[in-house]
């Protein structure tokens, strides 16, 4: 993960990870209660740490604490400051922040997708409904 200057749609300072493509949290997933799995894992992959890879806690431009969590798979997920992190599989491009306020339900739950910054805060901004149906995200 690393910082980067990203800017679309008003988000700037934007964490990036594999494939440098921005990284994401949700108002449903914590540390100790994660929830996108299925479908939502598909549409939203989880940002997967390899056993016996050390995460550092920190990185240099980005504000907060990075550590890993398990998820109910029992693979090991990224977080930042206890948050769980994700990509957007629908991100192909550098730059594209396409999931940033993304409202979707899975499951009955509400999520709200947010890209990360450096600063370690969401954009602000009001969400903007998305639908994502599962077919678009086959091979995830």
């Amino acid at each position: 993960m690393e910082a980067d200057g990203v800017g679309a749609s008003g988000v700037s300072d934007v964490v990036v990870g594999p494939g440098r493509r921005p990284l994401y949290r949700n108002t449903v997933d914590t540390a100790t209660s994660i929830r996108c799995v299925g479908a939502c894992a598909r549409a939203w992959p989880p940002v997967l740490v390899p056993a016996g890879v050390t995460v550092p806690a920190k990185v240099a431009g980005v504000n907060g604490t990075f550590g890993v969590v398990r998820r109910p798979d029992r693979t090991r997920q990224l977080t930042l400051d206890g948050r769980p992190l994700y990509r957007y599989s629908a991100d192909r491009v550098d730059g594209s922040v396409g999931g940033n306020g993304s409202q979707v339900d899975y499951d009955g739950r509400k999520y709200t997708w947010w890209v990360v910054t450096t600063l370690g805060t969401v954009p602000s901004q009001t969400p903007t409904p998305t639908n994502t149906p599962e077919s678009q995200y086959q091979g995830y």
